[in-house]
């Protein structure tokens, strides 16, 4: 019996083990994303700061913040949409990530 319970502690460590490694994956693709959206707004204002040097940094930020919102809430609504199959519902057109 005590053999059983040492096999079952075993079992959990490692699956708590996997979950800790799942969680520092998951942060470090979060962290990675950010970056990387911190990056591509940069270029961006870059770019239409060259393309309209009247433009204010202040309407700038204001337009990258609309899009990201607009960018997290169709990725909620795609992760909404997953069904019990497991597919997803990806009916969105191309314009949306324009």
């Amino acid at each position: 019996m005590n053999r059983v319970k040492e096999n079952l502690d075993k079992i959990e460590e490692r699956i708590n083990n996997k979950n800790d490694e799942l969680r520092k994956l998951r942060q470090e693709k979060k962290r990675i994303k950010d970056a990387y959206l911190v990056k591509v707004g940069q270029q961006y204002i870059n770019l239409l700061k060259l393309t309209n040097p009247e433009i204010e940094y202040e309407e700038v930020g204001d337009y990258l913040a609309k899009k990201i919102i607009e960018v997290k809430n169709k990725e909620k609504k795609v992760k909404d949409s997953k069904n019990t199959n497991g597919n997803f519902d990806l009916s969105t057109s191309q314009n949306d990530f324009n």
